[in-house]
């Protein structure tokens, strides 16, 4: 029985999130946030340019993530380990340290269902 996620009442900020220039920081550093309104960014992390789409992304990787486990495990009665264990420190305060670390274990766990789901796929067809 799958752990049912409720991403609309998780405590991180909600998606989606946006990436853009940090006016108090650095010439390269971004803000990462939820845009209130046209001036202001309820920030979550600041970073450098070539992690700021990637954290940007990490709400939606979230709720893709937790889809494709969900499909994952239905269409193979397989439980995803890792997948599981990639949503529960995404969804559990203070278990990771980093906006950034959230988004990189995200992006390797749909990279990785994904790959699976399309091997699972091809096999079938033989």
């Amino acid at each position: 029985m799958l752990a049912v996620i409720d991403l609309e009442n998780e405590m991180h900020t909600p998606g989606p999130w946006k990436a853009t220039k940090d006016p108090h920081g650095h010439a390269s550093d971004y803000c990462i946030g939820m845009q209130t309104d046209e001036a202001r960014i309820d920030r979550v992390a600041t970073c450098s340019a070539c992690d700021a789409a990637l954290i940007a992304a990490a709400p939606e990787l979230l709720a893709a993530l937790v889809e494709l486990r969900d499909w994952y495990t239905e269409h193979t009665g397989l439980p995803a380990v890792a997948a599981n264990a990639a949503i529960a420190k995404a969804v559990q305060p203070n278990a990771l340290s980093s906006a950034a670390a959230v988004g990189g274990r995200l992006r390797r766990m749909v990279r990785a269902i994904f790959y699976r789901a399309q091997w699972l796929r091809q096999e079938q067809r033989v």
